[in-house]
């Protein structure tokens, strides 16, 4: 892919986020108060959506990464690669958990976002749009986001520690990933500030 779109593919992501005013905001205790708001009060999904009310920043650089992993295998997909299909659905089966983590209107909200921005397919967005109308009754395994595949975890690990989205974090860190993901932040925008300087 051409580093000027996969670029833009990037920034329309971060714009598709229901987080994204969250961390444009600063992050005080209202602006967490909002970002709850969007949580899946459903009993079934309580445990589920932890991940979302307590860790906001290894949710958001999931959901970035899961979206890249979607449309890359989209992409290989109409190039007809062999195994293209399956990745996808393994791919959008991951994007569902954490879709399933908000509430009905905000997963709604955020797969017509996805559509309209085109980062995903007319044939994802009908099938991720039916799971969330079926109330996600097809997720078999609820903790597959990562599942098995040792090459995916230490990717998705090393995301998390080394915030290659630029996610600005300005409460008070929980965890380590968010200690060093902040620093890196800090570290490039540094750097950013230099490099306009010349």
């Amino acid at each position: 892919m051409n580093p000027g779109i996969k670029l833009e593919l990037k920034k329309k992501i971060k714009e598709s986020s229901p987080l994204y005013s969250y961390w444009n905001s600063n992050q005080t205790d209202n602006d967490d108060f909002l970002r709850l708001n969007k949580v899946n009060t459903k009993e079934e999904w309580k445990d589920l959506t932890e991940l979302f009310k307590k860790e906001p920043y290894k949710w958001e650089v999931l959901y970035q990464s899961i979206l890249l992993e979607i449309n890359n295998n989209e992409y290989d997909f109409y190039r007809r690669i062999t195994n293209s299909e399956s990745n996808i659905n393994n791919s959008r089966t991951k994007l569902e958990l954490l879709l399933a983590m908000l509430d009905y209107k905000e997963s709604i909200q955020t797969i017509r976002s996805l559509k309209e921005k085109e980062i995903i397919s007319i044939r994802s967005y009908q099938n991720l749009e039916n799971s969330i109308k079926n109330g996600f009754e097809t997720l078999i395994n609820r903790n597959s986001l990562v599942r098995n595949n040792k090459k995916r975890l230490f990717n998705i690990l090393f995301a998390i520690f080394t915030n290659p989205y630029n996610i600005h974090i300005k409460k008070k860190k929980q965890h380590i990933y968010e200690t060093t993901g902040y620093i890196i932040y800090k570290v490039k925008e540094i750097l950013d500030i230099f490099n306009n300087k010349k």
